[in-house]
């Protein structure tokens, strides 16, 4: 960490934390924070390697107004400052249908249900993030193209089933954006006040590299989409 540090330092590409908080104000908000991880639901694909044969394969944690009465009561024990962390709050909950998991479980409450949970949460103080993903590309989403699919040099794609949502490929960083700005613009359009957002993997697994011949990308150009999507919701005040 400290040798990457200093080759930012060198490069001039070093950004602080207080240069993070003059950009986006909101950061602000986590200092001092606990993060609370909860999940609402859960429905594993029988071609997940965690279907279980035996057991249940589809759980309801909680509602969104569960979840709402929950925040109160921790405020009211006093409970200043949390960043939540939502798993599970799409149509068919976690690692389900990515890149577009909307709109919200149904049996969770629904586009109402996630509204009150994001306002409580804002009266309250607390900020509400979600966890959401736009590498795994789930044959079961319903803007599956395979298209837009890494590829590999040998023209086959990536190829996975071990989380819940089943089989996957993997989107083109390329195209990450636009689903990113679709599911921001769909909350946007229900006024659901999301604060916070944790796009997985991006900063844990390596850059794609991708032999499309409409959509080609070099690892480096991969983790540059990335950041871009990292940006994109930065600008709009999301931590």
């Amino acid at each position: 960490a400290k040798t990457y540090r200093s080759y930012l330092m060198e490069n001039n590409l070093l950004v602080t934390l207080d240069e993070k908080m003059k950009g986006n104000p909101n950061i602000q908000n986590i200092i001092g924070a606990p993060v609370l991880l909860h999940k609402i639901f859960s429905k594993i694909n029988e071609k997940s390697q965690f279907y279980n044969k035996k057991g249940s394969n589809e759980i309801l944690c909680a509602t969104f107004k569960e979840r709402s009465e929950q925040m109160k009561k921790l405020k009211g024990l006093g409970l200043e400052k949390l960043y939540i962390h939502t798993d599970g709050w799409g149509k068919n909950g976690y690692d389900n249908d990515h890149p577009y998991i909307l709109p919200p479980c149904e049996q969770a409450g629904g586009w109402d249900g996630l509204k009150d949970f994001a306002d409580t949460c804002r009266e309250l103080g607390y900020v509400f993030a979600v966890h959401d993903q736009y590498r795994d590309y789930y044959y079961d989403s319903p803007v599956f193209d395979k298209n837009k699919a890494i590829t590999n040099a040998d023209g086959s794609n990536p190829y996975c089933s071990i989380w819940d949502g089943g089989e996957h490929t993997y989107l083109c960083s390329s195209f990450a954006l636009g689903f990113v700005k679709k599911t921001y613009d769909e909350l946007a359009e229900h006024n659901i006040d999301i604060q916070g957002a944790y796009l997985d993997v991006f900063a844990i697994m390596q850059g794609d590299e991708c032999f499309h011949e409409e959509h080609p990308a070099t690892r480096e150009e991969s983790i540059a989409f990335r950041a871009k999507c990292f940006d994109y919701l930065n600008e709009k005040g999301l931590i």
